[in-house]
């Protein structure tokens, strides 16, 4: 019967396309960059039910299926 051994350094392809996505996933992660700004909130519950209805959305690349908030 003849044994099999597999060297720990050699990976398959499956797995290295594996290794290659996650580390690019974190490299993105790495790259995220978020930034905050400082707002008042005030009561108006007329505006807040106009947004809550998309009053405020505007079409994307004139798409009036797809709505973004300015």
């Amino acid at each position: 019967m003849a044994y099999y051994y597999r060297n720990k350094s050699t990976l398959d392809y499956q797995e290295r396309k594996l290794l290659e996505a996650k580390k690019k996933r974190e490299e993105e992660l790495e790259a995220l960059c978020v930034v905050g700004y400082a707002s008042k909130l005030f009561r108006d519950d007329s505006t807040a039910m106009e947004i809550h209805r998309g009053g405020y959305l505007v079409p994307w690349m004139w798409d009036t299926t797809l709505m973004i908030d300015r």
